[in-house]
């Protein structure tokens, strides 16, 4: 993971990162994809828990998704791990919320979050039709080697 993060701490003055998402197709599935990790301000030490808790307005069929939590070592770094996670949108706009959760109070307990992606789930038809397509290219290849052979058997 290189490039720009966001660091939050969730046990003090927690509060949530959103973005209001005005793309939106009504019933239309997405994939959220993102970096996270657990971490502890230098110069403090304890052992601390950390994720995230992610929503998308009212539109998430399960309510608050989150990510495992991550128990980190005094003075720790968990490296960058990958979360993805599905929202059904209910609405064209949306609230996506990352809100930082992690233990104890006082410990700065640090959740990092990078490269955030969302993107709309291709629906089955169309995989139906590329698989389809494939499908007929490789029986027509097949199809065409076996009379390729034949007719250098009977040449």
């Amino acid at each position: 993971m290189g490039g720009n993060f966001i660091a939050a701490d969730g046990a003090y003055e927690v509060g949530a990162l959103t973005q209001s998402i005005t793309t939106l197709t009504v019933g239309k599935t997405y994939v959220l994809k993102f970096e996270w990790a657990a971490a502890q301000q230098q110069g403090l030490t304890g052992a601390t828990t950390e994720k995230w808790i992610v929503s998308m307005g009212t539109g998430n069929v399960a309510g608050n998704f989150s990510t495992t939590t991550y128990d980190l070592p005094s003075e720790g770094f968990s490296g960058w791990m990958s979360a993805t996670m599905y929202f059904y949108a209910n609405s064209t706009t949306e609230t996506l919320s990352f809100l930082a959760s992690g233990t104890p109070n006082g410990e700065p307990p640090f959740v990092l979050l990078a490269d955030v992606d969302l993107e709309v789930v291709p629906e089955f038809s169309s995989w139906m039709v590329f698989a389809g397509f494939g499908t007929a290219c490789i029986v027509f290849e097949v199809v065409r080697r076996r009379r390729q052979f034949a007719l250098a058997l009977v040449a």
